[in-house]
């Protein structure tokens, strides 16, 4: 038996993600290899000391977005370096890396896969920020529940173990890097609810440049049918790019993926089995 009102969309969430890990001091650098799930955002943090022409090449195509406020790099104004935020929506599956290329020295760069969003415009709200002080507030204001908010802090002041921390309701490190030049750290919560959601920067010394940015949760478009479960015949559409949660016949719990755009892409997770068929 299926009980079809009871269907969620997955959250996003974070998927693959590396930071570098040890000093790059040069104008070009591939990240480690990452296996991304084709339709996700890839996000790349990069610390440089240039303001202009950067870019971000691999098998996924990565642009430069515009934020909701702030500039995209943002300046960190005490020692003449910039944090930029690439992203490559849509991505292509598979394993990969990101090509960085500056015209001036790249310090830093972190790459973080984004799951379960949007493939096309997948960022709620979006701002940066510098700051000679700690701590940074830098807050954005989200439209949907269960947005994936990101902080990305970064300072070229050059003091060994001063690393950006965030002290934001609810936000948890992901990656970071500190030698004696910089530092690059990230950190990411899921609100449950929409309104303002702040990582509260923080760094001994202060010199803080920012970026937070929020992805929506994946919802709409095109869906692809399923046929659910084996005793008699039942179809079960779900949203393209998204998750659908399922009683099983069982009394287990499963999931259906769909993320193609017509009833002829379609696939099972490897969460599924039990007593469900699929064709």
């Amino acid at each position: 038996m299926l009980f079809p009102g009871w269907a969620f969309a997955l959250n996003p969430a974070v998927g693959a993600h590396n930071i570098n890990t040890a000093a790059i001091a040069a104008n070009t650098y591939t990240t480690a290899s990452a296996t991304i799930t084709a339709g996700s955002t890839i996000t790349v943090a990069v610390g440089t000391g240039a303001a202009t022409g950067c870019t971000v090449t691999g098998a996924s195509t990565y642009t430069v977005p515009t934020l909701g406020s702030g500039t995209n790099p943002i300046h960190e104004t005490n020692d003449g370096s910039y944090l930029w935020v690439f992203t490559a929506v849509n991505a292509t599956g598979g394993s990969q890396t990101a090509a960085v290329s500056c015209p001036d020295t790249i310090w830093d760069v972190n790459l973080v896969e984004v799951q379960n969003v949007p493939t096309t415009s997948p960022i709620d709200a979006s701002a940066s920020l510098y700051s000679g002080t700690s701590p940074m507030n830098l807050p954005v204001t989200t439209t949907a529940a269960n947005d994936i908010v990101f902080g990305f802090g970064y300072s070229a002041a050059g003091t060994a173990g001063r690393n950006v921390t965030f002290t934001g309701s609810g936000f948890s490190a992901l990656d970071s890097y500190n030698d004696a030049t910089t530092t690059l750290n990230s950190a990411d919560l899921t609100a449950a609810t929409t309104g303002a959601h702040d990582p509260t920067y923080n760094r001994t010394g202060g010199v803080i440049a920012g970026i937070t940015i929020a992805f929506k949760p994946a919802s709409g478009g095109s869906s692809c049918t399923h046929t659910a479960y084996v005793k008699g015949t039942g179809a079960l559409t779900v949203p393209t790019a998204g998750s659908t949660l399922v009683y099983r016949q069982d009394g287990s719990w499963g999931t259906v993926d769909c993320l193609g755009t017509g009833s002829s892409d379609k696939y099972w997770t490897t969460q599924l089995g039990g007593n469900f068929v699929g064709n």
